[in-house]
């Protein structure tokens, strides 16, 4: 049995899109700070009620795929690979 078959059956693509999804929403002010020096209290705080709406709407498979692509954008940032 392939590797694909067996982590089919724990997480699916449109789990994994979600969690990136919110990791970037949750991670906007700082990359909108970084990359185009947009600071703003107001947009800053859509980015991050949306990424709290849709981690508290979707199931705990999502938490886990956010939380890991999180780590990896904050790696990205502090090591500004």
């Amino acid at each position: 049995m392939s590797l694909y078959l067996k982590l089919r059956k724990y997480f699916t693509i449109k789990q994994i899109t979600r969690g990136l999804l919110i990791a970037i929403s949750s991670s906007m002010a700082i990359y909108l700070d970084y990359l185009f020096n947009i600071v703003n209290p107001f947009i800053n705080t859509i980015f991050g009620l949306l990424a709290l709406y849709y981690i508290l709407k979707s199931e705990s498979k999502v938490w886990f795929w956010s939380a890991f692509y999180r780590y990896i954008l904050v790696l990205v940032d502090k090591f500004k690979l």
